[in-house]
């Protein structure tokens, strides 16, 4: 049972070093994106465009703090909100230029997160890790 505790405390940490981590390199480069913002971003990135309905499913937020997002991540010019021809009343979320470098910027800031976090590690460790999260992963999708 010590085990498990151990590996609590430890992705504890693990996730609250990595978010400060991100923090502190945003703000010195004046970037304002925070963590959900990044999933809309990545979401949308995958995506190509989506409503702020589908969005809200696809990420099990309610449809107010979406639509916060969504007005903030547009006033900073990272998405673009295309009126849907169809329906006046409907519109599609694309990302903007600024959002597509940002996204690009902090993908390789996590990437070099996750080189620091594994660099005193071998190349097959590494591959036994990256296996055993993925079935970490498949045990979360059940529940």
């Amino acid at each position: 049972m010590q085990a498990y505790h151990s590996i609590r405390n430890e992705l504890s940490d693990i996730r609250l070093k990595n978010r400060c981590k991100m923090l502190k390199e945003m703000k010195k480069q004046n970037v304002d994106v925070t963590p959900v913002d990044h999933k809309v971003l990545v979401k949308l990135m995958m995506a190509g465009s989506l409503s702020q309905k589908m969005l809200a499913e696809s990420l099990r937020r309610d449809k107010a703090q979406i639509a916060r997002i969504v007005a903030r991540l547009h006033a900073q010019g990272l998405i673009d909100k295309i009126e849907d021809p169809k329906d006046k009343r409907s519109v599609k979320l694309t990302m903007a230029a600024k959002g597509i470098e940002t996204l690009k910027w902090l993908d390789a800031l996590e990437m070099e997160i996750v080189k620091k976090m594994l660099g005193n590690f071998a190349l097959e460790e590494v591959e036994i890790f990256s296996a055993m999260l993925t079935r970490i992963n498949k045990n979360l999708d059940g529940t």
